[in-house]
């Protein structure tokens, strides 16, 4: 391309970071791990600097003699140095070895990339990486490492963006997550890349957000395990605000975190109270949602958020990353009555308004996954049960004929994943009986007659062969609703299939309330 070397491939994006030397590479967000001594580190770390700057310099020879002057003296420096870690390998100990030259270096490349030559900020990006991958980079500096990475992205060139993910994929998390303002240097960055042209740029921009929130997660859970345990007391005082009775919908109310929190924890409230603002379903933009194209509507955010002001997310992406922080570390929530009144109050509101006026495929089934997230845990799940009974009958109501195909079959397969998990249904069941008038008991019920009234309508008022149909499904081995009396007094036959061209697994959904019937 324009930068005069080949674009790196997107392949080598999803791989781990390659070995220089003598080292071995760790994941994504981890520094090289050495097998060697800090004074053979730093002279193999000389020698891949110093052909980068040579190269650096030959381009700036004729345009640019001022940056030529100021990468010679980096060289210069980097040669003494190289020296002197070299003496330092041959006695066999790293004692008396100076300083890395650092400020020389970076110096050199921030004079580099303000030339915004693709071939220049390229040799540039490249320096700096391994500058990162040897471990050389103080936490003081970051911020000015960002920051430079966030206006080459800026600058629109494919290949350069590339360069820039993939030394934010080699920064260590103690530096990414250094603190709320190197943080928010970062999700800028992200968000740069996020609206890139390029689909490869994009799809990276939305993994390297999703580690990123996995990393911010690891530190909160470590912090809030170190707490003292919460009395059960203090987290059923924290009232739910959504209710299955109709009136005005709750609203997402950001506040600063608590004072109180240790600060990765405050890091990640105020992140995932910025997911849920920035993903909040604003009924008003009901009207004008056909405007935008809708795969525009998808990559496109609508609402800036409290702590991240100047960052707009989509809503897919923000329930998506929601969901990574849910499942991560569970913990965070059941352990800090803080964090469980975010999840109470901000992330189940936001989910309860976009499972309600839902009109987008993408935004259901980011939705129904982290429904599916707060099932699955246990904990969670019994702390949020008022919560959960009011979407279960969401989804149930999604099911009903005049809703559209995709709403049904979609709310089915959630149906489906929560019927073939039993520890789901004893929670929403017996859990649910021990809070109150029997909610648990009615949503159960419901559910069962929704279900029943389904079969009941494919089956046998929507004009198909039902006879043939049900012998086809019990005598083909797949399973389906039994017909004689013997069959029937056990319930539906096993398998994986089902009755009805469809949903092909009710049969089996029927036998498994059956089941739990009989124990």
């Amino acid at each position: 391309g324009a930068s005069g070397r080949g674009s790196p491939s997107v392949s080598r994006l999803a791989q781990r970071p390659p070995p220089i030397a003598d080292g071995r590479p760790l994941p994504w967000g981890g520094a090289v791990e050495m097998t060697t001594t800090p004074a053979r580190n730093h002279a193999l770390l000389c020698q891949e600097v110093d052909t980068e700057l040579r190269e650096l310099c030959a381009e700036c020879k004729k345009k640019f003699p001022i940056i030529k002057e100021y990468t010679e003296r980096a060289l210069h420096r980097i040669k003494a140095h190289k020296d002197v870690a070299e003496a330092e390998v041959a006695k066999g100990h790293a004692d008396g070895l100076p300083e890395f030259p650092l400020d020389e270096v970076l110096r050199a490349i921030l004079m580099a990339c303000e030339t915004f030559q693709n071939k220049i900020v390229l040799s540039s990006l490249n320096c700096l990486r391994m500058l990162i991958l040897r471990g050389v980079v103080k936490d003081e500096t970051i911020a000015i490492v960002i920051n430079l990475m966030k206006e080459q992205a800026m600058n629109g060139d494919e290949s350069v963006q590339l360069k820039v993910i993939q030394t934010v994929m080699a920064t260590p998390a103690r530096m990414t997550l250094l603190n709320e303002a190197v943080v928010e240097q970062l999700m800028q960055l992200l968000f740069v890349l996020h609206n890139s042209a390029s689909a490869s740029v994009h799809h990276t921009a939305e993994a390297g957000l999703t580690a990123l929130a996995e990393k911010m997660a690891d530190r909160a859970a470590t912090e809030v395990g170190q707490l003292e345990p919460r009395p059960r007391e203090e987290f059923d005082a924290i009232r739910p605000l959504i209710r299955r009775s109709s009136g005005p919908m709750p609203t997402v109310q950001p506040a600063p975190a608590p004072a109180r929190l240790p600060d990765p924890v405050k890091m990640f409230y105020s992140f995932v109270q910025d997911l849920c603002v920035m993903a909040d379903y604003d009924v008003s933009s009901l009207s004008s949602r056909y405007v935008v194209d809708a795969g525009e509507r998808m990559r496109t955010g609508a609402r800036e958020g409290y702590w991240l002001c100047t960052i707009k997310f989509p809503r897919p992406l923000c329930l998506d990353v929601l969901g990574t922080c849910v499942s991560a570390h569970p913990t965070i929530f059941t352990g800090s009555p803080e964090c469980f009144t975010l999840l109470r109050h901000n992330l189940c509101t936001t989910l309860l308004k976009n499972l309600k006026g839902c009109f987008d495929f993408a935004i259901l089934i980011r939705s129904i996954s982290v429904l599916q997230k707060l099932l699955q845990n246990q904990a969670l799940a019994r702390l949020l049960l008022p919560e959960l009974h009011v979407f279960m009958h969401i989804m149930i109501e999604l099911v009903h004929a005049d809703r559209s195909p995709w709403q049904r079959a979609t709310s089915l397969e959630f149906l489906k994943s929560v019927c073939e998990d039993p520890q789901a249904l004893v929670v929403l069941y017996e859990q649910g009986a021990a809070n109150g008038p029997q909610p648990g008991q009615r949503t159960f019920l419901d559910l069962t007659t929704t279900l029943s009234k389904l079969i009941h309508q494919v089956c046998f008022n929507s004009g198909m062969d039902s006879a043939s149909l049900l012998q086809s499904a019990t005598g083909g081995g797949v399973g389906g609703v039994a017909t004689s009396s013997s069959s029937a007094s056990t319930g539906a036959a096993g398998g994986t299939g089902g009755a009805m061209s469809g949903t092909p697994s009710m049969p089996r959904t029927v036998a498994n309330f059956g089941d739990l019937g009989r124990g």
